[in-house]
């Protein structure tokens, strides 16, 4: 059987398809947006029935949303001092603490400026993260075997694979889409060096770089893969020259802000141990897991055998379609480079160790830890993100062999489209979509209140204040709370003294830490604690503000302008 051979190969090194030949492509890609999009919207239902009110209300959402407002608020405000949030006061730079999901934030930005809410800007992003990412592996998947219907096989797969359910509430995980669009302007630059795919290339790169650390790595990792495979195939040393630029623009482009995470990581020494990195990791049968939100008979027992805890499972459609891709197309460049994708992703994904035999043998991911940044990543398993887009490019090429010369095809593509959207509707998933709890009244008194450092209890553990960042967005003053990967060094120890208030000892030191708002919701504190506020007597320069029953505004005054520290 002759290699299969793309539709673009067809016609010369950098003559463009004529018109009508665009207008054909854009119809069927126009066509598989808008299902990806009415999958989405149907597999997360009731979200989009009322997104400015529901939403996954997790603490890891919390901190998202608030990240997404802030990035968007201090843009168009003081942009230079973007990474000095207004969490973990006194601290510069707190937004590198956090995943400052600054690509995320383009998106989101449009909804706010419309007036949207910033819960409701998270749940466009959310939703346009699956369509995108689909969108994504689509036009990639189109390229490299030529075929439409194995391309949308590849979007589906890669946009609601059961990787992408298990991290539901993780925005940064979710934001995938860049990477195959990144890999398509590579190979379209290389091919016939045009401006615009350089362009493409650098920003495509940049976006997906910002989105998450943990895809950073794995682009750098991607593009050298691609840039491999492309080389073999030939170019001209003009087309290098401009990919090698385009490279160098988005790593200018990003430098500033791995710069604000290289200043906190040396601050305080942060960094994920070898141990840590290995219980995060995947293991093959990862791969063969397709998560908790299963209800197909067959996925719930496989499920049940293998509680990996790690789900990487593409679809047995994709299985099926990718071992055809193997053995049909072995030995072209496409399936070659597809399944280095796969086994590279697959690899990384294994962690700091891997087990062959009983025997523990170091993994290639310890090398990605000499890297800047490599050190503090936590879960190698989400690397494999690349093994489930090289899995999706081998099974559109296998959907094109058996496809060839076939009648029906169109057909047959929907009805195995059915199949991978059927094995991957998340059953019980709606039951976490519930109402984003309201603000409490303290958080309209701060909106008003003059400029202070404003500290809410309880806070006994870091998880405390997500919830208390996401009300912030009301007011953005500065806060003493803060939610992220890391928190500095002692930061919630003003928390658990929180535990004592409102006793001398802790409105003194909370006056030299320089708090003039302590925040007290009496429904979240422990009973003993709530006794003790209601009958305490207020130390002198401290004064209850506010009371809304269930929670409580208390105003401390600031030391003298004449007192030192």
């Amino acid at each position: 059987m002759p290699p299969l051979r793309r539709a673009t190969e067809e016609s010369p090194p950098g003559e463009r398809p004529d018109p009508p030949a665009r207008g054909r492509k854009r119809l069927p890609l126009l066509a598989a947006g808008l299902a990806y999009l009415a999958i989405a919207a149907a597999m997360t239902w009731p979200l989009l029935a009322a997104p400015s009110r529901l939403g996954f209300a997790n603490m890891d959402v919390f901190g998202n949303v608030w990240a997404l407002a802030w990035d968007v608020h201090q843009a168009a405000r003081d942009p230079l001092r973007l990474f000095d949030s207004n969490m973990f006061f006194p601290y510069t730079l707190s937004l590198a603490y956090a995943e400052s999901l600054l690509p995320q934030a383009l998106l989101a930005a449009p909804v706010v400026a419309l007036g949207g809410s910033p819960l409701l800007a998270y749940n466009v992003v959310f939703i346009l993260s699956f369509v995108m990412s689909g969108v994504g592996a689509y036009l990639l998947a189109e390229d490299v075997a030529g075929s439409a219907g194995g391309a949308f096989l590849a979007g589906l797969a890669f946009a609601f694979c059961a990787y992408r359910w298990a991290h539901v509430v993780h925005l940064q995980s979710l934001t995938v889409q860049w990477l195959p669009l990144a890999l398509l302007s590579l190979r379209r630059l290389w091919r016939n060096g045009s401006m615009a795919a350089a362009a493409c290339l650098a920003l495509f790169t940049t976006l997906q770089v910002l989105s998450s650390g943990y895809y950073a790595l794995l682009m750098a990792m991607a593009l050298a893969i691609t840039m491999l495979a492309e080389w073999r195939r030939g170019g001209a040393p003009r087309n290098a020259r401009r990919m090698v630029a385009a490279l160098v623009v988005s790593g200018l482009c990003v430098l500033p802000v791995f710069a604000a995470y290289r200043v906190v990581q040396q601050r305080h020494g942060f960094s994920r141990g070898r141990g840590e990195a290995a219980a995060w990791s995947a293991r093959p049968a990862s791969y063969l897991d397709p998560g908790v939100f299963v209800g197909l008979p067959h996925l719930a027992r496989l499920h049940s055998t293998i509680q990996d805890g790690e789900p990487l499972y593409p679809g047995t459609v994709i299985w099926v379609l990718a071992a055809v891709g193997i053995v049909a197309a072995r030995g072209t460049r496409e399936a070659m480079w597809a399944a280095a994708l796969t086994v590279t992703g697959f690899v990384l994904s294994l962690g700091p160790r891997i087990d062959v035999a009983g025997v523990q043998l170091p993994g290639p991911f310890l090398l990605l830890r000499w890297l800047p940044g490599g050190a503090l990543l936590r879960t190698p398993s989400r690397l494999g993100v690349l093994a489930l887009l090289g899995l999706g490019l081998l099974a559109a090429l296998g959907w094109a062999r058996l496809m060839k010369g076939r009648r029906l095809h169109a057909a047959l593509a929907l009805a195995a489209a059915a199949l991978v959207t059927l094995e991957a509707w998340p059953v019980d998933l709606a039951g976490a979509v519930r109402p984003f709890p309201h603000a409490p009244a303290s958080v309209e008194w701060l909106r008003t209140a003059a400029p202070g450092v404003v500290l809410e209890l309880p806070w006994d553990v870091p998880s405390d204040s997500a919830l208390y960042l996401y009300w912030s967005t009301r007011h953005w003053q500065r806060m003493v709370n803060g939610f992220g990967s890391f928190d500095p060094p002692g930061i919630i120890g003003f928390g658990l003294l929180g535990n004592r208030w409102p006793s001398a000892y802790s409105a003194a030191r909370f006056r030299k830490a320089g708090i003039r708002y302590v925040v007290v919701h009496m429904d979240r504190v422990r009973a003993p604690h709530k006794a003790r506020i209601l009958a305490a007597e207020l130390p002198e320069g401290v004064r209850l503000e506010a009371d809304f029953v269930a929670d409580r505004v208390y105003v401390i005054d600031p030391l003298p302008a004449s007192v030192g520290d």
